[in-house]
């Protein structure tokens, strides 16, 4: 599904023909290693020079924090956080006048391979986010076109030893633009869904505090497990507000099981900041021996495109004051899977 997705939303944003050009990135970062005597002692060992070992080092350093990387690492991280909450409070293919009350799990996951998430990065950018939801036909006010809906959830959400912070928010109203068919598999009309989605996704490092662990290796496949004991601050976060535009549609098989899909534009207005500033000590893992000593700086700021598309589908059950759904969403830089689970009055 979601590969389809994620495909279809290419080709919406090509068709078109949108071009939203991201603002001016900045990003600076420094790495100075320092070894020991017992730091050269294991450069002989590996059978390199102490320029090479720091090299290599330093290298492994670059890896990890990706700072040849930074302004596509910020800007993929901003959109991650973007699509965290996208469609998140929307019941899509709603049938009858229902007052809802809801429940959904989301797992987000960028296709930017600058975001992947392998153990040779400190970041990664898989997000899994809560939600709460609440939404109202207004059939009974006199105005059964419309639905309104309103979401939100705070929880902490981070990788690997970094601490992390998710709070997510929006509120939405959709209108049947088109009503649909009767019978026991019908068109259940389109409608045209619009609102205000924030998100917010900040990823620190615990009590000042951050472990990490790597090989430096020579060229015949020698290898030493070092760990770097830091102590400092390290902090990425971004904030993200979206006002998407979409249409939706889909059938209804005997008011059982809706299969829903849609697509749309989003004006998003992301930023995504980092600030490291490390210091500690180099140590191999056998024996905890101290080689050497390592400062990593790094700052910068990037922001995604303001202007994207996104395709989604999905299948609901209905059953007597209750839905279950799951629905799957793509970007062309971000999928994301989600399941819920709404109450009906």
């Amino acid at each position: 599904m979601l590969t389809l997705l994620r495909t279809a939303s290419v080709v919406f944003a090509a068709s078109i023909a949108i071009a939203a050009r991201a603002p001016a990135a900045r990003a600076d970062s420094s790495i100075t290693i320092t070894l020991n005597q017992a730091g050269s002692d294991l450069a002989t060992y590996l059978h390199l020079s102490v320029d090479q070992l720091k090299q290599n080092e330093e290298d492994k350093f670059n890896s990890l924090f990706q700072t040849a990387n930074l302004p596509a690492l910020l800007s993929a991280f901003a959109s991650t956080t973007a699509i965290a909450d996208r469609g998140l409070g929307v019941d899509y293919g709603v049938i009858g006048t229902p007052l809802m009350i809801g429940v959904v799990a989301n797992g987000a996951v960028p296709t930017d391979s600058s975001l992947s998430s392998t153990d040779s990065r400190v970041i990664g950018g898989f997000v899994f986010n809560f939600g709460a939801m609440l939404g109202a036909n207004l059939g009974r006010w006199g105005a059964p076109k419309w639905t309104l809906y309103a979401n939100g959830f705070y929880e902490t959400a981070g990788y690997k030893d970094l601490q992390g912070d998710l709070t997510t928010g929006g509120i939405h109203a959709q209108y049947r633009a088109l009503e649909g068919t009767r019978g026991r598999v019908r068109w259940i009309g389109l409608d045209v869904t619009t609102g205000l989605e924030l998100a917010k996704w900040t990823i620190s490092t615990k009590r000042d505090q951050l472990q990490i662990n790597f090989k430096v290796a020579n060229m015949m496949g020698d290898t030493e497990e070092l760990t770097y004991n830091s102590m400092g601050v390290m902090n990425v976060e971004a904030d993200a507000t979206t006002i998407p535009l979409e249409v939706s549609t889909g059938i209804s098989l005997d008011d059982l099981f809706v299969i829903y899909g849609g697509g749309g534009l989003d004006l998003t207005f992301a930023t995504s900041t980092i600030d490291v500033n490390l210091d500690g000590d180099l140590l191999i893992q056998s024996n905890q021996q101290n080689v050497g000593h390592a400062t990593v700086t790094a700052s910068g700021q990037a922001s995604p495109g303001t202007a994207s598309v996104h395709a989604l589908a999905g299948i609901k059950l209905e059953v007597p004051h209750a839905n279950i759904y799951v629905q799957g969403i793509a970007t062309p830089s971000d999928e994301g899977l989600a399941f819920g689970v709404r109450a009906t009055f």
